[in-house]
C-alpha cells in the first residue's frame, strides 16, 4: 500500500463517517486511527485486505512499543473498526479492547446541587434551539441521559398524560426502558411540542424526532450540547460556584442518587444498561461525597 492509496482511502473513510452523521471530533480521531494502522500495513507490505487477527494485535504490541498509552491504542482500535465497516470488509478489531483503563473520576454533584443547575439556568441560544436546551438539561439531570439517548426519542415516546418517556435502546450497552417525568418537565414538554415543535414541522414537513431539526443529524444534536456544556457550565459557577467538567458529570451524579435510592438493580435499569457491571462502578464515583 503506497502514500498516495493511504490518501485515497483515508479521504474515502472521512466521507463514509461524515454520511454517518459522526461529530467533527470522532471523524478526526477516527482518521488519526486509521492513518496510523494503515502506514503499519505499509510497513509490512499488507493489504488490508489481506490482514488478519495476528496482524491487528502485531500493531498493538508495536503502539506500546512507542509508549502509546491504553486509551490511546483502544481509540485506534475503535477507528479501525469503522473502517473495517466503511470498506465492508470483516472488522478484525470487534470487541478487540485492551483492559485495565480506569474511567476519569468527577465530582458527584448532590441533588440539591442539581436542581440548583437546572431551576436557575438560562438558555442563550438564538433561534429555534433555544426552546428545548432546557428540555435537554433536564432530561441529563432528571433521567440521566446521554447524547445517543436523546438522539432517539421521538414525539410518540413521550406520554405527557402518564408523566412518563420511553427511551429506546439502540447499542450494545444501552437497553429500552420507561422514565418518570418530573411535573415541570411535562408543563416544559407540553408547551415546547404544541407551541414551538408543532408549528416549525408544519412549515418544514421534517421527522417525528422529538428534537428537530437538530437531531435529524447526530453531529447537529452533538453540537447544539457542546454549547448547552458552556452554558451550564458558566450559569452553574457563577450562580452557585459549582464546578461542572462535563454534562455527563450531570447524568453520573444522577445514576449514582437512584443507587442510593432504589438500590442497584433498579437503578440499572434507569439508567438503561445492559450489564450489571457497568452501574456498580458508580459505586465508586460516590467516594467523594
Amino acid at each position: 500500500m503506497n502514500e498516495m492509496n493511504i490518501d485515497q482511502t483515508i479521504q474515502t473513510f472521512i466521507l463514509h463517517l461524515k454520511k454517518k452523521g459522526h461529530a467533527k471530533k470522532t471523524i478526526q480521531r477516527s482518521k488519526t486511527g486509521a492513518v496510523q494502522y494503515l502506514k503499519h500495513l505499509q510497513s509490512k507490505s499488507i493489504l488490508i485486505k489481506e490482514a488478519d487477527y495476528k496482524t491487528l494485535l502485531n500493531f498493538i504490541g508495536n503502539q506500546q512499543q512507542e509508549g502509546k498509552s491504553k486509551y490511546v491504542i483502544n481509540e485506534y482500535l475503535r477507528a479501525i473498526s469503522l473502517l473495517y465497516k466503511s470498506l465492508q470488509l470483516p472488522d478484525l478489531a470487534f470487541d478487540t479492547r485492551l483492559r485495565g483503563i480506569e474511567d476519569r473520576t468527577y465530582p458527584m454533584l448532590s441533588e440539591e446541587e442539581l436542581d440548583n443547575i437546572y431551576q436557575s439556568f438560562t438558555p442563550h441560544h438564538r433561534g429555534h434551539y433555544r426552546y428545548s436546551d432546557k428540555i435537554m438539561l433536564g432530561f441529563i439531570i432528571y433521567q440521566a441521559l446521554d447524547v445517543h439517548d436523546i438522539y432517539r426519542i421521538e414525539t410518540t415516546d413521550v406520554k405527557l398524560h402518564e408523566g412518563k418517556i420511553y427511551i429506546p435502546g439502540g447499542n450494545k450497552r444501552k437497553a429500552s426502558r420507561w422514565l418518570d417525568l418530573q411535573a415541570h418537565q411535562v408543563l416544559q414538554l407540553h408547551e415546547f411540542i404544541t407551541t414551538h415543535r408543532k408549528p416549525y414541522k408544519e412549515e418544514h414537513g421534517t421527522n417525528e424526532k422529538l428534537f428537530m431539526t437538530q437531531a435529524e443529524k447526530f453531529h447537529r444534536l452533538h453540537g447544539q450540547l457542546k454549547q448547552l456544556m458552556k452554558q451550564v457550565k458558566q450559569q452553574a459557577k457563577d450562580k452557585h460556584n459549582i464546578e461542572v467538567l462535563k454534562l455527563s458529570q450531570l447524568a453520573k451524579s444522577r445514576i449514582t442518587i437512584w443507587i442510593k435510592q432504589h438500590g442497584l438493580r433498579k437503578a440499572q435499569y434507569m439508567a438503561g444498561y445492559k450489564r450489571p457491571g457497568n452501574v456498580e462502578r458508580y459505586k465508586q464515583l460516590d467516594i467523594s461525597d
